[in-house]
């Protein structure tokens, strides 16, 4: 299941990433493909998420480029996976009420403290 590399209506924004999709028990979802892996994690953490971006550089965004996200639909499933990580890996993250921002490159981070946590 894939989708063209650019500018996929995914939701209410375009996307500019390669959407991939993926499933765990009854979700299924077109994620970014450099997101499938941890966004399988947290749902397999009962983790549930809203929306998401891969982040990293693009020539829409600029020279800098803008980090990836994964939002929740409340709060308390932020917190959640705060506890789930190291504490070295969560302070490198941006947290926010309801998501958590990261560099690209902390996306395999992500994914194998949640396999080590047991997820």
């Amino acid at each position: 299941m894939t989708t063209p590399p650019l500018l996929r209506l995914a939701g209410m924004y375009p996307s500019v990433h390669r959407q991939v999709g993926i499933s765990y028990r009854r979700r299924v979802a077109f994620v970014d493909e450099g997101l499938a892996d941890l966004i399988r994690a947290l749902w397999v953490a009962a983790l549930d998420t809203d929306y998401s971006c891969q982040g990293g550089l693009n020539p829409l965004w600029g020279p800098q480029g803008t980090a990836g996200y994964v939002a929740f639909g409340n709060a308390s499933t932020c917190r959640r996976l705060s506890t789930l990580l190291p504490v070295d890996l969560a302070a490198r993250l941006t947290w926010e009420r309801r998501a958590v921002r990261f560099q690209p490159e902390e996306i395999s981070a992500l994914v194998a403290a949640l396999t080590r946590a047991g997820c």
